[in-house]
């Protein structure tokens, strides 16, 4: 396996062991592997797609099973933009939880300024 396979699923089992409802420190150690996961399988979705690619594009197929060069050219270049959009896509994902990240920062900071907890308990 490569290093970044295992990277990945050290990764999701750290995902899948997570307690975000432990407290505020748990929430943003979960955050913050969403964003790791997100970026490593970006990160795998571009070379996977130019991988294959380059593969469609030098295939050399047996006798009999052509496939046109335009064709597989044209086949090529989608994959590699598929993979490319689709990078982007999570990307933007992780870009929304950092935002996400930034509002409960600023609701942990608010909670924090604001004044101590009232005692109801002395209403008549």
């Amino acid at each position: 396996m490569s290093k970044r396979t295992e990277d990945l699923g050290t990764q999701m089992v750290a995902f899948e062991n997570a307690e975000i409802i432990a407290g505020h420190e748990a929430f943003e150690n979960h955050l913050y592997t969403v964003q790791s996961m997100a970026r490593t399988m970006a990160l795998m979705l571009v070379q996977d797609g130019e991988l294959v690619a380059t593969w469609l594009r030098h295939r050399k197929p047996k006798k009999g099973k052509r496939i046109a060069l335009l064709e597989r050219v044209g086949l090529s270049r989608r994959t590699k933009a598929h993979s490319r959009n689709a990078a982007d896509a999570l990307l933007e994902a992780v870009s929304c939880l950092q935002k996400m990240a930034g509002v409960h920062a600023e609701y942990m900071r608010a909670e924090k300024g604001s004044s101590p907890i009232r005692d109801d308990t002395n209403k008549p």
